[in-house]
């Protein structure tokens, strides 16, 4: 699960189709909607670039027409090769701040503990919240959300993933593995087969598993067992980060006017929020009628009780607004995990060599773990090591300048600047790890417990010096946002998720990608998006 206070921008990756609900858009007019948008959308990067601050009027004195057009070369380039571009300036700058221009905005990199520290804790000029603003366009894209205006209900949101969600993990955990059985084996039989082999779209599938498991955390159970409803959760996010990006090609000014077009062929959001409504309107009844009668509040484990339980004193809920923070934390939710999913399977396929010790570990363990939320520290350190490689996102801890501000070496951000960090670069330096571009899945485990696998070439392969979780964020490992409390509220639940589907899938079938030559992934701004090509083949494996 990702931190909404540093919000990754995920990008469509078609669902499982349904048959279209009055709530939503049909395909066909979704494609054309598409076609019209792409359009409007490189028409408006056109006009940006020479009405943005950064515009040649802006430039062309100080920098000259060569160099100003080098500079808006790379910032259209930053749309589809962001991570290249972070790579090469991260290269250059060694260990000092540096900048990425992007079409809407001018990216301040620091990679140092302090410098880190320095933009966690200027919250008064350097804002997390209007940098998800920014991404998200929640005002036009989350059915009329501005909860992004209001940063003290944020501290409840933060509590109920934090604290509810966490401690709700030992109860979850046994429901978990059997959800992901049933759901996994339901969406096996709609996927083709091919010369009686059944052909998995792995990314399509994965998303929709862990759409149900999360589903029932976030939403609750009434809702994660309604089809349609998990079906519109899934296209919530996809169009939501469409309509947002073609947003963001826009002027300010006009984003009102965009929004408010783009809002129309954005059904299921629609769809969520009526769903929602009349059960936080239902618990927001409950709840004021036992505080009248000064009975016990009735509890329910999902994300709608605890941000109701979670609210400070002086912030009146009300249906609306809950159903919004609940929309905004499954954004956050499904995508990050869902993909880390994905690539962990895909290395597992192209690294066979650790299938036998996790499967032993899975075998041995996963009662325990499932009894105590500890252990499996083999597949932990896979995981761990196959989304340092493959990370969802190549940039972390996102903060918006609102006032000018100035970091302890001199380097200046305006408002509307960002500061964040190169968190692929950094996961991928020699400085920090050995042989950085080489995969070793068992990089983070114990030693000893790697030397007792009696597999000398697992034992020589490079390994950190001391080891560590992939619940664990440091300053070389930025994965979850910054360090501490300012960290991803709901790691340790998206974590406990990926073990669980991993180790399902791992125990019961044999797994191989059809073309282990083909792209993974594509980029669009900093994320990697999952290709939606990748086809694997899960056999049942022989008890």
């Amino acid at each position: 699960m990702n931190n909404m206070n540093d919000s990754h921008a995920p990008w469509p990756v078609a669902g499982v189709g349904s048959s279209p609900s009055t709530h939503a858009p049909s395909h066909t007019s979704l494609d054309g909607f598409t076609i019209v948008a792409v359009a409007f959308f490189l028409v408006m990067l056109l006009y940006k670039a020479v009405t943005s601050k950064y515009s040649l009027l802006h430039f062309a004195s100080s920098l000259g027409p060569i160099r100003y057009l080098q500079r808006r070369y790379a910032a259209w380039r930053f749309l589809f090769d962001g991570p290249g571009l972070i790579q090469a300036a991260y290269e250059k700058a060694g260990t000092k701040p540096f900048e990425v221009l992007a079409p809407d905005a001018r990216y301040v990199f620091v990679t140092s503990p302090e410098h880190v520290k320095e933009i966690d804790s200027a919250e008064d000029k350097l804002s997390l919240y209007y940098a998800s603003r920014q991404i998200l366009q929640p005002q036009y894209t989350m059915h009329h959300f501005g909860w992004f205006d209001r940063p003290l209900e944020g501290t409840g949101f933060v509590r109920a993933l934090r604290v509810h969600l966490t401690n709700a993990i030992p109860k979850f955990l046994p429901g978990m593995k059997e959800m992901v059985k049933t759901r996994f084996a339901e969406l096996q039989k709609r996927n083709p087969v091919i010369d009686g082999v059944t052909h998995t779209p792995l990314a399509k599938t994965i998303i929709k598993t862990v759409c149900q498991v999360e589903a029932h955390a976030i939403f609750g159970k009434e809702l994660a067992r309604n089809e349609e409803f998990l079906e519109n959760a899934v296209t919530y996010i996809e169009q939501l980060a469409l309509n947002a990006e073609i947003i963001r090609a826009f002027p300010e000014w006009m984003a009102p006017f965009v929004g408010r077009f783009v809002g129309q062929f954005h059904g299921a959001q629609r769809f969520i929020f009526h769903s929602l409504m009349p059960i936080v309107a239902e618990r927001c009844r409950e709840r004021e009628m036992a505080l009248s009668r000064g009975e016990p509040i009735p509890k329910h484990d999902d994300c709608i009780q605890w941000l109701l339980d979670s609210s400070p004193s002086k912030v009146q809920r009300t249906p609306r607004g809950v159903a919004h923070e609940v929309m905004a934390i499954w954004f956050a939710a499904l995508h990050p995990i869902s993909v880390t999913i994905i690539y962990a399977l895909e290395d597992l396929c192209l690294h066979p060599e650790y299938l036998d010790p996790i499967r032993e570990e899975i075998r041995t363990q996963y009662s325990s773990y499932e009894a105590t939320t500890r252990g499996l520290p083999l597949l932990d350190s896979f995981i761990k090591e196959s989304a340092r490689l493959s990370p969802v996102e190549s940039q972390s801890c996102r903060r918006r300048a609102i006032a000018p501000f100035t970091l302890s070496d001199g380097t200046k951000l305006s408002p509307g600047d960002w500061a964040c960090t190169p968190v692929t670069s950094m996961m991928q330096d020699a400085k920090w790890y050995p042989s950085p571009l080489e995969f070793s899945g068992f990089r983070f485990a114990p030693p000893e417990l790697v030397a007792s696998l009696g597999d000398q070439e697992l034992n020589v392969a490079p390994r950190q010096e001391k080891p560590s979780k992939l619940v664990k964020g440091d300053s070389t490992f930025y994965m979850w946002g910054a360090e501490g409390k300012q960290g991803c509220p709901g790691r340790y639940y998206a974590v406990a998720l990926a073990k669980v589907v991993i180790s399902h899938l791992v125990e019961e079938y044999d797994i191989e990608l059809v073309d282990p030559t083909a792209p993974r992934w594509w980029t669009w701004r900093t994320t990697r998006v999952p290709s939606e090509e990748t086809m694997a083949i899960f056999t049942p494996r022989r008890s």
